[in-house]
C-alpha cells in the first residue's frame, strides 16, 4: 500500500530546515496512521490522507498541466530562495 500523508504534524520541517507549505492544513501523526489502517482494512492500494491532500491531488487532473507546474515551481522556489 502507497500512503501520501502531506503535510504531517511532527517534527520533519524542523529537521529540513524548512516551513510547512503555506495554507496546508496539516494532520497529526495519529490521524494518518487512522487513514492508513481504515484503507488497509479495506484493501485499498493506496491512500491520501487527509481531505485537503486528497482535494489537492484530484485538483490536479483537472486543471492544464501548465499551471499545475507553475504552481509547484512557485511553492518551491519560495521555500528555497529564503
Amino acid at each position: 500500500m502507497a500512503l501520501c500523508p502531506g503535510a504531517t504534524e511532527t517534527n520533519f520541517f524542523e529537521a529540513a530546515h524548512g516551513h510547512k507549505p503555506p495554507g496546508r492544513v496539516a494532520q497529526t501523526a495519529e490521524e494518518v496512521v487512522d487513514s492508513a489502517l481504515s484503507g488497509l482494512a479495506r484493501g485499498k492500494s493506496h491512500i491520501v490522507s487527509g481531505w485537503m491532500n486528497f482535494f489537492m491531488v484530484e485538483s490536479e487532473r483537472i486543471v492544464p498541466r501548465s499551471l499545475v507546474t507553475l504552481m509547484a515551481g512557485k511553492m518551491m522556489r519560495s521555500q528555497f530562495d529564503k
